[in-house]
Parts: structure tokens; C-alpha cells; sequence
């Protein structure tokens, strides 16, 4: 349960704050323009073990023995360059307003994102957010269990993957969960069955205070 009185919104990021899917189209074209074509590379090279479910942009180059190390490591130090002086264009065009009302309305913003470690920090880093949070947590795990080992019960869960969206509303039924469907991403065409709202915008500065 939660420590304080504090109305608390857990957030995801990939394609629900930031547009990482935009991001490694232009990944991609920078690997082009040093003459790594896009079917080079083995996305299955980029997955983290011991499961191999996380998600690195970085290792599709660091691990292919085709690439010479020197190319290797001048592409991997353009990527994260580019990432860490250009990912804050990446951040979606709501959703500063959507972070800044949540907290300005006494909200406790806390977005929780799975993946690799260090590539979503990369990311975090560059899309220059950290003041519209008061925390970032990377998991390797699912989210329910997550907040579990937290303690914390969010008033609002809002994400864009419908096998969260059903989980944390079968383990927090007194949660809000709020799906969204940005265009051109991964989910944008699977929809939860347990979502209490589906929205394709982050528009809203008030309603946040009006869930809760």
C-alpha cells in the first residue's frame, strides 16, 4: 500500500512518454550512414539474457562479428551521443504538460519502465524528464510484482501494453488503468480488456484530481 496520503500516478515510457519507436527508426538511419544497412543487423543480437526479453539498440552492433570493432565502437559512441543530445525531441508533444500538471496538482509521478538497465537510463537521460518524475525505476520484472516489492498501490496505472494494463487491474482492482494508443507504435492496435479508459492523447492537466 502506499506510504503517504499522496495521490501516486505510475507512468510507463516507451511509446506512452517517449517515442522509442521514432527513436530507432533514426537509430537505424545513423547505422545506414556508416554503411551498416538495417538487414546487417540481427535484432535478436540486441536482447539481454539470461531470458533474453530485455531490449539493448546498443548490443545489435557491440555483438556483431561482422562489424569491425573499430566501426563498432564509433557507431555505438555516435548512438548514445545522439541519444543523450537529441532524445528529448523524442519525448511525445503532451506529455511535459500531461508530467508537469500531474505534479503541479500534488501528485506523485513515478515512471516505471521495463527493459535493459543501461539502455533505458540512456534513454531517460536524453529525454531530460527527470524533473517531471520523482522517480525512474528500470525493471526486469513484471510490473505487478514490481510495485509489489514496493508497496506501493498507485491511484493511477497508465500504459501502453494491454498485458499490463490486465495485470495491474487483476492485482489493484481499486486502481485507475488508463491504456494508451499512440500511433505508429507496437500496441496501437491490441486493446486490454480491463482498461477503465482508453485515450490517445496524455490531455489531462485536470482530470487527473478527478479519477483520483
Amino acid at each position: 500500500m502506499n506510504t503517504s496520503s499522496q495521490e501516486l500516478l505510475v507512468i510507463d515510457f516507451d511509446r506512452t512518454v517517449f517515442d522509442s519507436d521514432a527513436l530507432y527508426r533514426d537509430l537505424y538511419k545513423l547505422c545506414k550512414v556508416n554503411g551498416i544497412d538495417r538487414d546487417f543487423l540481427d535484432p535478436s543480437l540486441a536482447l539481454v539474457p539470461p531470458d533474453n526479453l530485455l531490449f539493448n539498440f546498443f548490443l545489435m552492433v557491440q555483438r556483431n562479428r561482422k562489424i569491425k570493432p573499430v566501426m563498432i565502437e564509433k557507431v555505438v559512441a555516435e548512438m548514445q551521443s545522439y541519444i543523450r543530445e537529441k532524445g528529448h525531441l523524442y519525448v511525445f508533444d503532451d506529455s511535459r504538460l500531461f508530467l508537469s500538471s500531474a505534479i503541479e496538482s500534488g501528485w506523485k509521478v513515478v515512471i516505471l519502465t521495463y527493459g535493459d538497465q543501461g539502455f533505458q537510463l540512456a534513454k531517460f537521460i536524453g529525454s531530460k524528464l527527470s524533473d517531471l518524475c520523482h522517480s525512474f525505476i528500470v525493471t526486469s520484472d513484471v510490473k505487478w510484482n514490481q510495485l509489489e516489492i514496493l508497496g506501493i498501490t498507485p491511484t493511477i496505472f497508465l500504459d501502453d501494453n494491454p498485458k499490463n494494463i490486465d495485470e495491474i487491474k487483476t492485482k489493484f482492482p481499486e486502481t485507475t488503468v488508463v491504456e494508451i494508443k499512440r500511433p505508429n507504435t507496437k500496441y496501437q492496435n491490441v486493446l486490454s480488456i480491463k482498461a477503465d479508459l482508453v485515450v490517445n492523447r496524455l490531455d489531462w492537466p485536470l482530470r487527473l484530481c478527478e479519477t483520483g
